[in-house]
């Protein structure tokens, strides 16, 4: 299918585009979530005044967002009140949790200052699915990668051709906390050099002297 694109479409890979209006709608949801746990309900002119979105894109994006169910809207004694229902009481939540992670993530593990971890977190939130997301909040919690089989892993992204000393180990697939020695740690060396080639890279698994190899998985042809 041909595509057709709309926009500047000279903008530098990673630079940031215009938000969509589910991300409007998305952030919208947190922030009325927020009034919610602070007891408020708004009306629409309140919501206007303090969002700054003019009111009829503000009453399109609150017809779309009560076809989600995640608001309702009745008549108050101050005007036409937005309610959260139960649905978009727990869609909120879920989205002020996505975003505090990513938050602590940037700024714990990127470096990043707060104003700038929020600024990114809030347009993040949006697009990670829920792998994504849970593989941060695990690696947030527990300080140590997930322990998994990586497939297809390819580090010449970050290393140039050539061959570099590593040190590793050898674990057992599962659960990583507490992570436990596979049986046939011992019979490799912990010196497992990282070599980088033109058309992949691998780490290299030396045998102890008088070692007899076992059967294993990940040996191929001998290597």
């Amino acid at each position: 299918m041909k595509r057709t694109y709309n926009g500047d479409m000279r903008k530098e890979p990673g630079a940031t585009f215009p938000k969509g209006t589910e991300e409007w709608e998305e952030d919208l949801l947190e922030d009325l979530y927020e009034q919610f746990l602070q007891g408020r309900s708004l009306t629409l002119a309140e919501l206007a005044a303090e969002t700054g979105i003019h009111r009829k894109t503000l009453r399109a994006m609150i017809r779309r967002m009560i076809g989600r169910g995640w608001l309702e809207l009745w008549s108050g004694e101050d005007g036409r009140e937005l309610t959260l229902t139960d649905y978009g009481k727990i869609q909120g939540a879920r989205c002020i949790s996505r975003h505090k992670y990513l938050t602590e993530f940037l700024q714990m593990i990127v470096g990043m200052d707060e104003r700038t971890a929020e600024k990114n977190a809030c347009r993040m939130e949006h697009v990670l699915d829920e792998e994504g997301m849970q593989g941060i909040m695990d690696f947030l919690k527990n300080g140590s990668a997930h322990a998994r089989v990586m497939r297809n892993l390819d580090l010449r992204i970050l290393y140039e051709i050539g061959t570099y000393e590593c040190c590793g180990f050898l674990y057992l697939l599962g659960d990583g906390h507490p992570r436990v020695l596979a049986d046939e740690y011992e019979d490799f060396k912990d010196e497992m050099p990282l070599r980088v080639e033109r058309d992949g890279s691998f780490f290299e698994l030396h045998p102890q002297r008088g070692h007899e190899l076992r059967p294993l998985w990940y040996l191929y042809d001998g290597q």
